[in-house]
């Protein structure tokens, strides 16, 4: 697999929604799930264009695609049709991921690892579990 650029943190936001989601998401839906997780955490909540900057960005970088709204699921496309949904017209372009999260994060992961110094990794594991909510 070639090597990934790594997301920023906002970044990691967008693609979390989008990972969360078995269909593609358009920008709407992907800013109100970065919102949901930003008001979780006592964040604050970023505007629909800085989520639209994050989408360019990871499409850019190859880690999310964008999915034309009037193509079937399984098929990717850059042109803006439109999708019908329940008698509405949808138009914009849905994202969805390419890489599942070990892939994208594991750079991530290894340079959070490597700047703990030897005698703190086992703290620093402990809180990493802790934040991911295992049990012992």
């Amino acid at each position: 697999m070639k090597d990934l650029e790594s997301p920023n943190a906002g970044e990691i936001d967008a693609l979390a929604v989008l990972w969360e989601s078995p269909e593609p998401l358009g920008l709407s839906s992907v800013w109100e799930g970065v919102v949901e997780r930003r008001t979780k955490r006592g964040a604050a909540a970023p505007a629909p264009t800085t989520v639209s900057t994050y989408l360019r960005s990871l499409k850019a970088k190859g880690l999310i695609t964008q999915v034309s709204a009037a193509a079937p699921v399984g098929t990717a496309s850059s042109g803006g049709g439109a999708l019908r949904t329940r008698g509405a017209t949808r138009k914009g372009p849905l994202y969805r991921c390419v890489y599942d999260p070990i892939s994208v994060l594991r750079p991530t992961l290894a340079a959070l690892a490597a700047a703990f110094p030897e005698e703190h990794r086992a703290l620093a594991l402990e809180e990493f579990a802790r934040l991911l909510e295992l049990r012992e």
